[in-house]
């Protein structure tokens, strides 16, 4: 036991009796033994600590492994897309869209010349305005009664 025999050990116990006295040696004994299981939790903790740092960095590792690949694959999915490519897309949605504002106006345009044939065949169908009677009793005024 740690280079001491048998024979040493008794003698340090023996000196430590009396030394001591039987009434502090036990109390020693015990406080040397909760001092051993405090060394022991805190080399574990910082043990506990190390192997997490260890993981934590190996993780990291695997996550710039990760974004590395993710932004290699996402620049050759850029390259393989050229502006062209967008540009012919973009073309072909300006397209639709002119026709379909032609097809807009187009239709507008018929209407246009359908309610002028209408009009021209029907002057019976002309609008009139209806002006307003000044002076006339309105919904607002009061109406004055008359003698009979």
């Amino acid at each position: 036991m740690f280079g001491f025999s048998i024979f040493e050990v008794l003698v340090v116990l023996v000196v430590a009796i009396i030394f001591l006295g039987p009434d502090k040696l036990p109390k020693l004994i015990v406080d040397i033994v909760k001092f051993f299981k405090v060394v022991k939790k805190t080399l574990n903790e910082a043990k506990e600590t190390f192997d997490k740092e260890l993981q934590i960095s190996e993780i990291k590792k695997e996550a710039l492994e990760y974004k590395k690949q993710f932004e290699d694959s996402v620049d050759s999915v850029t390259k393989d897309v050229q502006l062209s490519d967008i540009d012919t897309m973009f073309d072909e949605y300006k397209s639709k869209e002119n026709l379909e504002v032609e097809q807009k106006s187009n239709n507008n345009e018929v209407q246009i010349e359908s309610h002028a044939q209408e009009a021209k065949q029907n002057p019976k169908n002309k609008k009139t305005t209806v002006k307003p009677k000044i002076g006339k009793t309105t919904s607002f005024k009061k109406k004055e009664a008359k003698d009979v």
